[in-house]
């Protein structure tokens, strides 16, 4: 009854799993605007530790929080997915992602991400021509 991801893949004796596929599903929604949808564990970003959006352990305690997770050049694991204004989808690619930006970015509530396309997950001409041509 509401918009959700769906991460699946199959297991069966004596086989290796199926790779894991992951889908966006919009529900009961209309957009005016593209949206991407970054779908990784929720402890890439949220952990105490370890995540990328957290202030963490080694936050200091006075602006601007050197120390924080959000300040650790650190790449996570993402599936990108890009939708367009008629909710087609645009893009499915593994990428990772890195907070970006600095001071007057990274202290807000919503962090920017920079999304790095990287050759171990494959090729991205067909990505690439696709961004240019909207």
């Amino acid at each position: 009854d509401t918009t959700t991801v769906i991460r699946a893949l199959s297991i069966a004796p004596d086989y290796l799993p199926s790779p894991m596929a992951t889908r966006t599903f919009f529900i009961d929604t209309d957009h005016e605007i593209p949206i991407m949808s970054l779908t990784s564990d929720p402890h890439n970003y949220w952990d105490w530790e370890d995540g990328i959006l957290v202030d963490g352990p080694d936050a200091g305690t006075e602006w601007p929080y050197w120390g924080a997770n959000y300040w650790v050049d650190k790449d996570i694991p993402v599936h990108m997915e890009y939708f367009t204004t008629e909710q087609e989808l645009g893009i499915a690619q593994q990428v990772d992602v890195k907070t970006h930006g600095g001071r007057g970015a990274r202290l807000h509530p919503q962090k920017p991400l920079r999304i790095l396309f990287k050759e171990k997950y494959g090729t991205f001409d067909k990505i690439l021509f696709f961004i240019s041509e909207r």
